[in-house]
């Protein structure tokens, strides 16, 4: 799961002129001697603790393979290992976009031939999180695990603002928001709402308004849409009258650091905060008395039809370019979407799996009970994703960039976003207008 805790989504290009495919073949090996895999992998902490117990009991069942996590690893090390000759048998990124570029990039290993070869089931796997790992026809690498979003909202200021529940509309959240906005002598004291906060995503809420970023059938990027400069307009309403930009952003700079004890939705400055299925965890460790709900993040009032629409990041998993042992890589992959290998690590640090079975698994919410609203989540037929596109990473950085214009009240949202669509046409040419 990509947990956006700092993404970074710029890759460095690979050397010019890519990289050719490479043959399916198996390596001869001494008879009897065991296969020894590297597995790299970015996280560190508790979720690289759940990785290794997994890896443990895959090690415990397949005597004739053994593989060694190395965590920390992001996805320049592991680009850098690539290049160099040197790669791990297999990786796992946080961020499917890096990835995808990975493989369009010729770094990584087709692994469509071993899906036909072992007749592997992509259908366990949810289409919209299948395709991120495709491009032409190739599969380049599989979602692991991912992320959705609920709001997360104060219980205890609801009720001294006299809010009975929490908002169902993007329209109500507003509403709520200026309720829940309390000043003092000396400025805010509370915010309802930072639609920037923790972070700045450029598409996480305008999808939810029902915008797009691409056209499939003309081929073509679509950042200046009415749903997008709507979802622009809302974000730009919390810097803008009634409130103070200034006053705002001075506030802001006084918000303790991202989930620690001095988080600003822990401390009662921030009302409500979107956050993903790691929060839960994080409430109870280090704001454990805290009152608090959960629910659908907002529609747009009038549509319905996007009423619980669930935005998801992706991380996947691969076979480098040049990896020693990409027949028992692939054996390796292939259990660790087991619905048993799926439950076990993403219970373990409160991610999401990216199976069906996994996910409608009565042992993911019976080892991890906050999952459940979020496994809803992912189960949802408008789960929103960002599209599968060679050049996703710099279009999301133009859109980030240009976003944070309108938050400052630099840029009309209109403005902004044919910015956007002038600046990234030789982008999108470059690549045959795909």
């Amino acid at each position: 799961m990509s947990m956006k805790r700092g993404i970074q989504y710029s890759l460095p290009m690979l050397a010019a002129g890519g990289m050719l495919a490479a043959p399916l073949t198996v390596p001869a090996l001494a008879k009897g001697s065991p296969v020894n895999l590297t597995f790299w992998i970015a996280w560190t902490g508790l979720a690289a603790h759940s990785v290794q117990n997994v890896v443990n009991i895959f090690n415990k069942t397949h005597p004739g393979i053994h593989v060694t996590l190395v965590s920390g690893q992001n996805s320049q090390k592991i680009l850098t290992a690539i290049t160099g000759g040197d790669p791990p048998d297999v990786a796992y990124n946080s961020t499917w976009a890096v990835t995808q570029k990975m493989g369009v990039d010729g770094a990584l290993e087709s692994l469509t031939p071993w899906i036909r070869r072992t007749h592997f089931n992509t259908r366990i796997i949810p289409p919209k999180l299948l395709a991120t790992g495709e491009y032409r026809g190739q599969i380049y690498s599989l979602p692991l695990s991912s992320d959705t979003y609920l709001l997360f909202y104060n219980k205890t200021l609801f009720a001294k603002a006299g809010i009975t529940k929490p908002p169902t509309t993007w329209q109500e959240l507003q509403k709520d928001a200026a309720k829940l906005t309390k000043m003092g002598s000396n400025g805010y004291q509370t915010l309802g709402f930072v639609p920037d906060f923790p972070w700045l995503d450029p598409f996480l809420i305008p999808s939810l308004f029902g915008a797009s970023l691409y056209n499939p059938h003309t081929h073509r990027i679509t950042p200046n849409t009415p749903q997008m400069i709507q979802a622009l307009n809302f974000e730009r309403s919390f810097y803008a009258k009634p409130y103070n930009l200034v006053d705002v952003k001075r506030f802001e700079s006084g918000f303790g650091q991202y989930a620690s004890p001095a988080d600003p939705f822990f401390s009662g400055k921030l009302a409500m905060v979107w956050q993903g299925e790691w929060w839960p965890t994080y409430i109870h460790t280090y704001s454990p008395k805290l009152h608090y709900g959960s629910a659908p993040i907002p529609y747009p009032a009038g549509h319905p039809e996007l009423q619980n629409a669930a935005f998801s990041d992706v991380g996947n998993f691969y076979i480098p370019r040049g990896a020693q042992h990409p027949a028992q890589a692939w054996t390796f992959m292939q259990w660790m979407l087991s619905t048993q290998a799926e439950v076990k690590l993403n219970s373990g640090f409160g991610g999401m799996p990216t199976t069906f079975p996994a996910l409608r698994s009565p042992l993911l919410t019976k080892l991890n009970p906050s999952l459940k609203p979020f496994a809803h989540n992912m189960l949802h037929k408008h789960i929103v994703i960002l599209p599968s596109l060679p050049y996703i990473a710099q279009y999301t950085n133009d859109l980030g960039t240009q976003d944070q214009k309108v938050l400052n009240l630099q840029e009309s949202a209109k403005a902004a976003m044919l910015t956007v669509q002038r600046e990234m046409q030789s982008v999108v040419q470059s690549s045959g207008g795909q």
